[in-house]
């Protein structure tokens, strides 16, 4: 027998096994690595926070921004005012925005003799709540 034949066999046999070796462990690390990911947070119908608005107890307040206020009709500053409302001007806070950075208020304001009901978006902050139980004596 041939020296070298032999050392061909040895050498054959064990790049071989080194193949499959490394594509075993190839195969192996891509199988089991899907389980080493979190699954995907499951979804479900009432998640969706931003469509619900947390309600809030209505109650009265004045305006306490000295320069004015602006009532929009959505909560946002993209909305264009419907007026401006002023110093101390008595309002009533409905709602509140989910992002807690707008309320929604109702308020009457005179003009021309003529009284209109009003209902917009303020920003917070803005305004002092009157206490319902307090008398002006």
């Amino acid at each position: 027998m041939n020296w070298s034949k032999l050392a061909q066999l040895i050498l054959g046999v064990f790049l071989g096994l080194a193949f499959i070796a490394g594509g075993l462990t190839i195969a192996g690390y891509f199988y089991f690595s899907q389980f080493s990911k979190a699954p995907p947070k499951p979804t479900f119908p009432n998640d969706d926070k931003a469509a619900v608005t947390p309600k809030i107890a209505a109650y009265e307040a004045t305006v306490s921004y000295q320069n004015g206020l602006f009532l929009r009709p959505a909560p946002s500053t993209d909305a264009k005012a419907i007026t401006v409302l002023d110093y101390r001007q008595p309002l009533r806070v409905v709602d509140i925005s989910s992002d807690k950075k707008w309320q929604k208020v109702e308020l009457d304001i005179e003009k021309d003799d003529k009284t209109q009901s009003l209902v917009g978006w303020i920003g917070v902050d803005n305004i002092e709540r009157v206490e319902s139980g307090r008398s002006d004596e």
